[in-house]
């Protein structure tokens, strides 16, 4: 006979099998109504890597990554799944501005120094980047038009001339094609046969490198990101050019990961080298290439580097009397560096609501 537990008002027993049902459907409930709440801000920011692929690898090579491979050195960040670029959303474009930051509030100040709505022109031009990343098999028009596409950014009349014709028109990174930019520099510094890629950290292991997030994830080429990588003489560098890049890609971070430029496992950072290469092809200065990472980074972390605007504003520093590698270095755009400089914030500014985020 069981034994019971108490009594209802009919005199009946409330059996043990009865009490286990409903706390069982109790603790359903609770965490079916969880699932539905907003995921509450890590702490060390909102990591807006979606525009294009991930921080992590995809989720075919997490499946096909070598069981036991050899340990490198840095913060590679591979065997995490995720999201293919095609499957993912932008997020520098799709910025919500919330109610805290319209009409010129502080924090509106702050986010259009750091991301104005016109956009920051490069010292470089297009040229024939579009030519080479296309006809190499890097990228693939219909897999980065489809891409563009699902991600809310349809492919513009501009954007197709600079792949198939190339331009002389400045590169110009704004809110509306960053995500363009990081397809198109990704590709480039993924196929573009250079001594980072081929001796550097990337090839510690030269059996794992499909597996990284940039190479693994990237599809959007007629080929692998592992078959792709340094495959191609995109272009060919002097002696003082290779340096400068070497120079800046080693002391340049994103807010994703404690990587340098010249670990380039993710696709910011691919992206960064790509642009780093063609803009030293081009004959830019250092300043002028340390500018350029800066302003892609800002448009492709814009939370980040918003609460970075607002920790120099409150140690009475102006954005722009700081230089652009100071704001790239470890100190600052590293996952590491960023973390600690945001808990020196005492007024956090509003947030930046971008769909997605790290991982997607």
């Amino acid at each position: 006979m069981r034994k019971k537990l108490g009594k209802t008002k009919d005199g009946k027993g409330i059996t043990l099998p009865a009490i286990i049902l409903l706390v069982a459907a109790l603790l359903a409930s609770y965490f079916l109504l969880a699932q539905n709440q907003p995921a509450p801000l890590p702490e060390g920011g909102i990591c807006s890597d979606s525009a294009g692929g991930s921080c992590n690898m995809g989720n075919a090579a997490s499946k096909a990554m070598p069981k036991t491979p050899q340990k490198m050195d840095g913060n590679a960040s591979a065997n995490v799944t995720a999201q293919n670029p095609e499957n993912s959303s932008p997020n520098q474009s799709a910025v919500q501005i919330p109610p805290s930051l319209q009409n010129k509030s502080h924090d509106q100040i702050l986010f259009e120094e750091i991301n104005p709505p016109q956009g920051i022109p490069l010292a470089g031009k297009w040229l024939d980047i579009g030519p080479k990343i296309v006809q190499s098999g890097a990228l693939s028009m219909p897999a980065v038009t489809a891409a563009l596409r699902r991600n809310g950014y349809p492919i513009t009349d501009a954007q197709l001339g600079i792949l198939l014709n190339g331009s002389n028109s400045t590169i110009i990174m704004d809110r509306n094609n960053s995500l363009f930019l990081l397809y198109a520099f990704w590709a480039f510094g993924l196929a573009n046969k250079n001594s980072i890629l081929e001796n550097g950290p990337m090839s510690s292991n030269k059996s794992y490198i499909p597996y990284f997030a940039s190479t693994g994830a990237w599809t959007l080429g007629n080929k692998s990101g592992g078959e792709l990588f340094a495959a191609s003489n995109l272009i060919e560098l002097d002696s003082l050019q290779q340096v400068l890049v070497e120079e800046v890609a080693g002391s340049t971070y994103r807010p994703c990961c404690d990587n340098p430029t010249s670990f380039p496992d993710c696709n910011h950072g691919m992206a960064a080298l790509g642009l780093a290469e063609w803009m030293a092809y081009q004959n830019a200065s250092r300043e002028e290439i340390y500018s350029a990472l800066l302003a892609a980074n800002s448009y492709w972390f814009p939370s980040n580097y918003l609460d970075l605007n607002e920790y120099f504003n409150e140690s009475n520093r102006s954005w722009g009397s700081i230089s652009a590698k100071e704001l790239l270095s470890r100190q600052y755009s590293s996952a590491s560096g960023f973390s600690a400089t945001r808990k020196k914030i005492e007024e956090l500014p509003g947030p930046v609501i971008i769909p997605g985020g790290c991982g997607a």
